[in-house]
């Protein structure tokens, strides 16, 4: 709406001046003019009387239609008057005049005429306040003046978020609201519509961050609308979108069963991104995975020395545009300390062996002993030779060899001895 000018009109061969008598001349009041536009089919004027000398009387509109002039006339009403007293003792006359939405833009005039006494003396109706500017209708939606992407503005690549600044130019209204919608029309923004930013010369925006997953490009559609219910909407494409880390999916323990050294294979998947890298208790060391198929990614680390109780180690994993996350591994039953054998005694064709699975530097048994073996042979027998009985029988005299095994499976040192 262009501003407002103050105009001054002729009655009869008399020139009408703000807050005077048009009759005898004297000033009884000063007045202030200004105007709100409501929306793109109302407009509220006020007028503010103050400075009122002694004498005058109640103020009245002059006519029972509110007073109100069109020139030219249009399709207009006045919806509402109202004369509002403030503490100060002024006076707020407020008129909100209604256009019809399908009417042209035509410039009006509204005038104030007052009626008033002053010293019970007159009956005055011819003062007028005139204020020119125009009134329209609104059919038009807000324009498009420009939208851009940052982030996922690439439809080949990933990207972690996307940022949609939205920018429309409405000339008429002085607010804007705008809304974000998936392709399948659901509202992405929440609330669904949000009142825009005037940036000023008639230029509204309004910036929706989209970090919902997505591995394949989208179309978006933006929508603005102005207080009268014109909406426009407009397309916009971007990229794919990857919030999500790489996920385990190999096991959390490996602590079930005792062995000499771990070999810990780590798995996660990546159905994003993807160039996934690992790190084994250091976030600052990465490495590149091995890629597998189906979006699997691995990398196998060995453990070695003593773990009898569990230890907690973290497994650091992040994607190619830096999605990370981090999980708790637990590592145990760890033994590479060989049994002991201790003591050998022969009783006829029958030897005992005594031995333990202690740990000298940590003074504590590792695995503990899983079973003894003899044989003639100085190769070392299979599993299913060893035996939990430390009393091992043979059947003729003769140089045997002996073996302890843990439960971890490392072997004693080999002992001989002679069975007579």
């Amino acid at each position: 709406m262009q501003p407002v000018e103050i105009i001054i009109q002729m009655l009869g061969v008399l020139k009408l001046e703000i807050g005077k008598c048009s009759c005898c001349g004297k000033k009884f009041y000063d007045i202030s003019y200004g105007y709100e536009i409501i929306d793109e089919m109302k407009t509220k004027f006020t007028w503010k009387i103050y400075n009122k000398i002694d004498g005058i009387g109640d103020i009245t509109d002059r006519n029972s239609n509110g007073a109100v002039m069109q020139v030219p006339s249009i399709n207009a009403k006045l919806t509402n008057t109202e004369f509002k007293k403030n503490s100060d003792g002024s006076l707020e006359i407020i008129k909100i005049l209604e256009t019809n939405k399908n009417s042209s833009t035509v410039n009006s005039r509204i005038a104030l005429q007052l009626k008033f006494n002053y010293n019970n003396q007159y009956d005055i109706g011819c003062v007028e306040y005139n204020g020119a500017g125009n009134l329209k209708a609104d059919n038009f939606a807000p324009k498009k003046y420009e939208i851009t992407v940052s982030g996922a503005d690439n439809t080949e690549e990933f990207s972690r978020n996307a940022s949609i600044t939205a920018k429309f130019e409405e000339t008429w209204d002085s607010e804007v609201q705008m809304a974000l919608y998936d392709s399948n029309g659901k509202a992405i923004s929440s609330p669904e519509w949000n009142i825009a930013t005037n940036e000023g010369n008639n230029i509204f925006s309004k910036k929706f961050n989209v970090v919902a997953e997505s591995t394949s490009s989208k179309q978006l559609t933006v929508k603005a609308k102005d207080r009268c219910g014109n909406i426009v909407e407009e397309k916009v494409t971007i990229g794919k979108i990857d919030t999500k880390a790489p996920s385990l999916v190999s096991s959390t323990n490996y602590n079930t069963n005792w062995t000499i050294g771990k070999e810990v294979k780590i798995e996660v998947t990546d159905e994003g991104a993807g160039n996934v890298e690992i790190s084994l208790g250091d976030e600052n060391n990465y490495q590149k995975a091995d890629k597998m198929e189906n979006n699997k990614y691995s990398k196998t680390y060995r453990f070695t020395g003593e773990a009898y109780d569990d230890l907690a180690r973290y497994i650091y994993v992040k994607d190619g545009i830096g999605n990370k996350a981090s999980y708790k591994i637990m590592i145990g039953k760890m033994d590479s300390t060989s049994p002991t054998v201790t003591n050998i005694k022969t009783s006829g064709k029958t030897v005992t062996v005594e031995a333990n699975d202690i740990n000298n530097t940590l003074k504590r048994e590792g695995s503990g002993i899983r079973g003894y073996a003899i044989s003639k042979s100085k190769e070392v027998p299979s599993d299913n030779v060893f035996q939990k009985d430390n009393n091992l029988t043979v059947k003729e005299a003769g140089t045997y060899y002996l073996w302890v095994k843990d439960n971890a499976g490392n072997l004693s040192e080999m002992k001989t001895v002679k069975v007579n």
